[in-house]
Parts: C-alpha cells; structure tokens; sequence
C-alpha cells in the first residue's frame, strides 16, 4: 500500500506534532511505500533529506486565495505520480480540505490525524467549522491522541466507529551518560541541589507563568531548588521578565536531542502544568512519558488529553493548572521525598517501556489504515 503523508509539521521543525510524524514515517512497516510531502516555504534552501521519498514544496503563496490552492496542485501531482492509495492528513486545516477535495477525483482513500486543538480552533469560523465537518465525515479513518480529543470528534462524526485512539510513543532505546549528566549538572553548579526542569515551545499554556508564581511559596521550604525552563517560543522573553527577581531560574536553549536528553538525565524531577486557554489545550503531553523514560517523576496540569500520560500517584503528580498553591504543594511534595520521585520514575518508566514504545503504536496506525 502507498501512502503518502501531507504536513507542515516536520523536522528539522520542532515540536510534538513534527516529533509523531517523523516517528510515524521512520517506523512505518513499508518504509519504501511511505512518501512525505512536506509545506516549506524555504524548500529550494534545504538540504537533501536522508528519505528520499521526503518531498518539500513551497504550498502556499500569500498573493493568492485562497494561500493553499499550490499545495492542491502538488498533492494531485505526487497522488497520480506516485501511484498514491491512501493520503494521511497531518494538519485538519488547510490540508484536510485539499485532500477531500482531490478525493472526488482521483477516489483515494484518506485519513486525517486529530492532535488536540484543530477542532476548538475550527469551530470558531463557521466557513471552517462547515469544512472541518466534511473534512471528518469524508474520512476513512480518524485517529486521535486521546479520549478526549475523541470524544470531541465523535460528537460530529456520523460514523463513530472510524475515531480510534492511538497514544503517541516515545523511542525507548535511549539511556542516560552519567559522564554528560555530572558534566552538565557541575557546569550549573548544582551539588547538593536538586533540579527542577521545564522543556517545552515557550506558550501560556505549558504553565511556566504559574510555576514562577508558585516559586516564592517553595523557596521557603527549599531554597536550593533551582528550576530550568529549556526551549524556545514567544512567551520566553516575558517569562524572563517575570522570572528576574528570582536568583535560582535558569533559562536555557535546546537545539538537539541530544541536549534534550542530557536535561531530562540531570533533572531531579519535570514540571509542566498545561492548562486549557480558549481551547488550545495539551492534545497529549509526549514529554511527560519521555521525562519517565529517564525514571524521573513529573508534574502535570490536569487539563486536555493530559489525564491519559499522566495516571495520578503512579507516574507523577497531577496537579489545578491554574491555582500556584496547587503547583507549589506538588513541588514541595517531591522536594520532600526523593522516595516518592524514585517510585513514580520507576513505574513511569515501566509503564512507557511496555506501552508506548514508537514502533508499536506506528504498527497500530498502520493496521487501522490498510
């Protein structure tokens, strides 16, 4: 079967949904059938990709409307070319409705991937809340992080037996450098500290802001804990600003995997209280199952999809994502026990070894669509 895939979301881009298309393509059963094409508006920059069958174009063009009508072309050009039977669409909006559209004519087989917040979105515009509608309901299959984002969707699909649940995975392989882990720690001066870390795109709604508010409340009671806010995104300058009156913030980069690891290694525990803002809410949280990879315990915002990475008292701590006594009271609970951290690390690490490793969770994609 031939199946291409149409995104925005792809590395070398970063974040969740570009992480669970990389791996979809990388563990797909059919690597040489799978075929990726990709909206990069710097296409003719880019370097070759190791696949092959990755293929970039530059789908949409400010000076025309609709923006997406390029990306109509390429995709029935790659379809016929390629000998395509069935599209999986990475994003509901734009390319869900150029995929229903060429459907018509060349009667292939499509599914569309629901991440979290594209139907709230949709929903606020009726002329996209009428195309994600038959975007859905022309669809073979849906699939969705979580039961939540399900839920969402079954409640306008005529056929609710095409909305399957798949949980994002994590590549389990991986294992810690204690060399590089004391190196890092050292260089931030942390003996006989413990670390709190914070990875993730800097946007409200990963809960920084409250942790910050929650800071004063735990310094009293630990104040060698130092807290890490790694990454990137447009909220980082403000959160810079509101964290300066503090001494033990650092804020740091992460360009590679590599880097990524090394923090979640030389963490004592992670923290990220996602909370739900007008409906762009956490789809899943495939951070948290990665921090337990490493044996850490996390701390979560009990909001979205996030109730289905994270099991309260078993691989972290849930906590109100909008009320910094809540967040601090986790906190310090951890900070108190280094018990309880080992514990919930342990059996998080367990729970993401035995139920989301990667090439399981593709294969079940894979077996839905066929």
């Amino acid at each position: 079967m031939k199946t291409l895939l149409i995104t925005s979301d792809f590395p070398p881009l970063k974040g969740g949904v570009a992480n669970v298309n990389d791996n979809i393509v990388n563990h797909w059963p059919e690597k040489d059938k799978m075929f990726v094409l990709v909206d990069d508006a710097n296409a003719v920059k880019n370097a070759k990709d190791e696949n092959l069958n990755v293929i970039r174009r530059n789908m949409s063009l400010k000076h025309i409307w609709p923006h997406w009508l390029p990306a109509l072309f390429f995709l029935f050009k790659e379809i016929s070319e390629k000998k395509i039977s069935h599209v999986i669409v990475g994003q509901l909006l734009p390319f869900g409705t150029i995929t229903w559209l060429v459907s018509f004519v060349l009667r292939i087989r499509y599914s569309v991937i629901i991440h979290g917040m594209e139907l709230p979105l949709a929903f606020r515009n009726s002329r996209k809340k009428f195309l994600a509608k038959k975007i859905i309901n022309g669809a073979n299959q849906i699939i969705c992080p979580n039961n939540y984002v399900a839920e969402q969707v079954r409640a306008i699909i005529n056929n609710k037996e095409k909305v399957t649940v798949v949980y994002p995975g994590v590549n389990v392989d991986l294992k810690c450098s204690i060399a590089e882990t004391q190196k890092l720690r050292d260089k931030l001066g942390l003996n006989g500290k413990t670390l709190m870390l914070s990875l993730h795109r800097m946007v409200r709604r990963k809960g920084t802001d409250m942790v910050l508010e929650a800071l004063p409340q735990i310094k009293e009671l630990f104040p060698d804990l130092v807290y890490a806010v790694v990454g990137n995104g447009p909220d980082k300058k403000a959160l810079q600003e509101q964290a300066k009156k503090y001494d033990n913030v650092i804020f740091a980069d992460c360009h590679t995997d590599e880097e990524k690891w090394r923090w979640f290694c030389a963490c004592d525990f992670f923290i990220m209280p996602s909370r739900d803002i007008d409906g762009d809410f956490e789809g899943f949280g495939i951070v948290y199952l990665e921090a337990n990879l490493i044996g850490k315990a996390v701390i979560a915002g009990d909001s979205g999809g996030v109730r289905e990475a994270v099991i309260h008292e078993y691989n972290g701590l849930m906590v109100d994502p909008n009320k910094p006594d809540s967040i601090a009271n986790a906190v310090i609970r951890l900070c108190k026990d280094p018990q309880l951290r080992f514990k919930l690390g342990e059996q998080g690490r367990a729970r993401v070894i035995k139920d989301f490793d990667w090439g399981g969770q593709v294969r079940k994609i894979y077996e839905i669509i066929k």
